[in-house]
C-alpha cells in the first residue's frame, strides 16, 4: 500500500532539513543584550525593583527562566513597555458604553443614598 522507499527518503530530507534549521545561527538583532534578573530588568528601565517585579509578573514582556534565574532581552522590554502604554492609552481615551455608565451610577447611588438624608 505504501511506498517504503517513498517514506524513507522523506525521512531523510525531512531530517536533513531540520538539522541545517537547527545548526543554523539566529541573526542577532540590533542593539539587542540580555538582561539578568529584575534587578537588571530594573536598571534598565530606571524603575525600581518593585515596578520591575509587578511587570514581569503582569507579564508586561517576555521573561525567560532557567531554573530560578530570569532574564529578558533589551529590545523586547522595549517592545513590550511600548506596546502595553499604547493599549492603556487607548482604554483610557475609548468612552464608556451605556452598559458601564448605568453599573457606575447604580453603584454609586447605593453608596450614597444613606448620605442625603
Amino acid at each position: 500500500m505504501f511506498d517504503h522507499d517513498f517514506i524513507e527518503k522523506i525521512a531523510e530530507a525531512t531530517a536533513a532539513r531540520v538539522s541545517k534549521m537547527l545548526m543554523k545561527e539566529p541573526e542577532p538583532t540590533k542593539n539587542r543584550r540580555r538582561v539578568d534578573g529584575v534587578r537588571g530588568i530594573a536598571d534598565f528601565l530606571h524603575c525600581s525593583s518593585a515596578t520591575a517585579q509587578g511587570m514581569v509578573n503582569a507579564g508586561k514582556f517576555p521573561i525567560y527562566r532557567i531554573g530560578r534565574k530570569i532574564f529578558a532581552f533589551s529590545d523586547e522590554i522595549e517592545n513590550g513597555i511600548r506596546e502595553n502604554s499604547r493599549e492603556g492609552r487607548l482604554q483610557q481615551n475609548r468612552a464608556s458604553t451605556e452598559e458601564e455608565i448605568s453599573t457606575k451610577a447604580a453603584a454609586y447611588s447605593s453608596k450614597h443614598q444613606n448620605n442625603g438624608r
